[in-house]
């Protein structure tokens, strides 16, 4: 399986390799560099079923690739998408304009190979701001990229903890964005459970026309939080997306977050005889091995008959 800090890249890397097939592979670009653009091929996919989507998405995750939406509103089921396309002929894209920069920390690679039996390449290593390893003090070293078979010799060296002929390392001003930079770019791994944090509440398209139907019908006294956050001065209903006022989704579930933080009673008690708690699993690898939890106005009895085409809750019924 992947290690926790390990790139996707790394990680199909050492599926190739173990395989004898890494020169089939397009985890290198012509160029010499990590590819921004990857899938697995006939002779490897089989062997990827092996693992949990769980683990493949931390992967891709610590290169800045798969970034779950914790709005609301959002489908928190989408980041799976990253995982089916990885399996697709043309494979998935990393977010990036250009290939990235193969780098690692010689003493990182030794750690592995001593604690693993195997080197590996860290996540954080791939990103053009992160130049240095706080873990031991210095300088990320760079693989010298002029050509694809080049640089898959060159990794094949650093894994076994050797390093290749022509790399280099950058010379640093010690500022403190140099040392910890990798710090900031990924501070938390993506946890399929995190819809039980209150902060993190998925709501299904059913329940969010539904909590907006119960705030415009007729006059109701609203905490004065709630007043001051949509603009009204007097008790009056709320118009969300109407002319007065404008709500965004983003607005919206902000408004909902607040009644929730105010105890607003009137919201409190339709949510808690409505909104239904309903899990799903959307697992491409392994059904059962990722699962989010969303809410749906009173059951998935009607989801049938809703007419929301892309709501996660009717793709992934069991």
């Amino acid at each position: 399986m992947p290690e926790k800090d390990e790139s996707i890249h790394s990680f199909i890397m050492r599926l190739y390799m173990v395989h004898s097939c890494l020169k089939k592979s397009n985890i290198i670009s012509k160029d010499g560099r990590w590819s921004r653009a990857i899938n697995v091929c006939d002779e490897i996919l089989p062997k990827l079923y092996l693992y949990n989507d769980m683990d493949i998405v931390n992967s891709m995750m610590n290169i800045g690739w798969a970034v779950p939406d914790k709005s609301p509103f959002s489908d928190p089921t989408s980041i799976i998408g990253h995982v089916s396309r990885l399996i697709k002929v043309k494979g998935e894209k990393v977010n990036r304009k250009s290939h990235l920069e193969v780098k690692f920390c010689m003493a990182c690679v030794i750690e592995s190979i001593k604690s693993n039996g195997f080197g590996y390449f860290k996540g954080a290593w791939g990103f053009r701001e992160v130049r240095f390893c706080k873990d031991h003090n210095c300088t990320l070293v760079t693989v010298e990229s002029s050509s694809r078979n080049k640089t898959i010799d060159d990794i094949l060296m650093v894994c076994s903890g050797r390093y290749p002929s022509g790399c280099f390392c950058e010379l640093l001003d010690n500022s403190p964005l140099d040392k910890y930079c990798h710090e900031y770019i990924r501070t938390e791994y993506y946890n399929p459970s995190i819809v039980d944090d209150e902060n993190y509440v998925y709501i299904a398209d059913c329940l969010r026309q539904n909590i907006k139907s119960l705030l415009q019908t007729g006059r109701r006294s609203f905490p004065e939080p709630v007043f001051k956050y949509i603009g009204l001065k007097g008790n009056d209903s709320i118009y969300l997306y109407g002319s007065d006022p404008v709500f965004t989704r983003k607005e919206f579930a902000g408004l909902i977050d607040l009644m929730f933080k105010c105890k607003y009673d009137y919201f409190i008690d339709f949510w808690n005889e409505n909104a239904y708690k309903h899990k799903i699993y959307f697992g491409v690898l392994n059904r059962n091995s990722i699962s989010t939890e969303i809410y749906v106005y009173r059951n998935i009895d009607n989801c049938g008959e809703c007419v929301v085409a892309n709501c996660p809750v009717k793709e992934y019924m069991q």
